[in-house]
């Protein structure tokens, strides 16, 4: 930063912009894919929780109705989506 400020003098952001920089150039693609990473990780997790959600209204419904084995298996099947979440 020093040598950019040292070497811009007493142009203008216009005239001599930062942005074109080597290093700003790659601190934004290094800031674009921790976003994109990050996204994808958060749609995941989501995706999990409203399938986790679903699962279990759907093992309520089944212990409602009597089917205590589908209840069960259903449970087993929340249970492996709540450990992938470990």
């Amino acid at each position: 930063m020093k040598l950019y400020t040292k070497r811009r003098g007493l142009q203008e952001q216009s005239e001599f912009p930062i942005k074109n920089s080597i290093v700003h150039k790659e601190l934004d693609r290094l800031h674009n894919d921790a976003f994109k990473y990050a996204w994808a990780a958060y749609e995941q997790q989501n995706a999990q929780s409203a399938n986790i959600g679903a699962m279990k209204n759907l093992r309520d419904r089944q212990l409602q109705s009597g089917a205590v084995t589908a209840a069960s298996q259903t449970q087993q099947q929340v249970q492996k989506l709540l450990d992938m979440n470990k």
